[in-house]
C-alpha cells in the first residue's frame, strides 16, 4: 500500500512539473481566454460566462509639435555681374591710375626684362606683383573717373582695344613670373610697351611714352 501511494505520489509530482515545463509552449500565440468563473456550490460556471466587455479606449487629442526644419542648403550660386550703376565709381581721374599704378608697375617689369643678371626668387615676386596690378589696372581705366578727358577716352572703341592689350601683356607677364621664364617675359614687356606706345601716341602724345622692350632676353 506504501509503495502505491509513493508511485501515485512521484507521478502526479511529475505530471505537474512537466505541466509547468510545457505550459510555455503550447499554443503561445493564441490570446488568453477569459477566467474561470466559479459557482457559489464550487463548480466551474465556464459555460455562463457572459461575453467580455473590453473597457472603454480613452486618448487625449493628437498633439504634435512644430515641425522644424533647417535651412535648405544648397552648392554655391553663380551671382549675376553687377549692373555698372551698381558698382563704386573710379574716384580719380585716369591720368591718376596711370600715374599711380601702370607707370610703376610697367617699370618693374621692363626693370626686370633687361636686367643682365639672373632673376632671383624676389625679382620674380616683384615681376609677379606687378603684373596683377597691370591686369586690375587695365579694368580700372575702361571705368570714366574724374578727369576732364575720361569720358570721351572709355567712348572711343580704340580705348577699349588697347586697355585690353594691356590687360593680355600682363597676363603673360604673371604666367612668365610663375614660371620664372625670361622668354616669356620678354615677350610680355613686348606687348605692353607696343600697347602703351599706341595709347600714349593715339590719345596723348605729350605724354612720354615707355621704354623699348629687349628684342632677346639677356644670357
Amino acid at each position: 500500500m506504501r509503495s502505491r501511494m509513493t508511485i501515485r505520489s512521484i507521478t502526479a509530482a511529475a505530471l505537474l512539473v512537466l505541466g509547468i515545463i510545457a505550459a510555455p509552449f503550447l499554443d503561445a500565440t493564441a490570446a488568453p481566454g477569459p477566467p474561470a468563473i466559479v459557482a457559489k456550490d464550487g463548480t466551474n460556471a465556464d459555460r455562463g460566462v457572459p461575453p467580455q466587455i473590453a473597457p472603454p479606449q480613452v486618448s487625449g487629442p493628437q498633439v504634435s509639435g512644430p515641425q522644424v526644419s533647417g535651412p535648405q542648403v544648397s552648392g554655391p550660386q553663380t551671382s549675376p555681374p553687377v549692373p555698372r550703376s551698381q558698382q563704386l565709381p573710379l574716384g580719380v581721374s585716369i591720368l591718376a591710375v596711370m600715374a599711380g599704378s601702370i607707370n610703376r608697375s610697367s617699370t618693374d617689369i621692363f626693370r626686370a626684362a633687361t636686367s643682365v643678371k639672373d632673376l632671383s626668387q624676389g625679382d620674380w615676386l616683384q615681376v609677379s606683383e606687378a603684373a596683377v596690378d597691370l591686369i586690375g589696372a587695365a579694368t580700372l581705366i575702361t571705368t570714366p573717373g574724374t578727369g576732364p578727358n575720361d569720358g570721351a577716352w572709355v567712348a572711343d572703341p580704340r580705348w577699349l582695344k588697347l586697355s585690353t592689350e594691356m590687360q593680355a601683356a600682363g597676363v603673360v607677364a604673371s604666367i612668365a613670373a610663375r614660371n620664372k621664364d625670361r622668354a616669356a617675359l620678354t615677350d610680355a614687356t613686348a606687348r605692353l610697351a607696343q600697347s602703351c606706345q599706341s595709347c600714349h601716341m593715339s590719345f596723348s602724345p605729350r605724354l612720354v611714352t615707355s621704354p623699348s622692350a629687349p628684342s632677346t632676353a639677356p644670357r
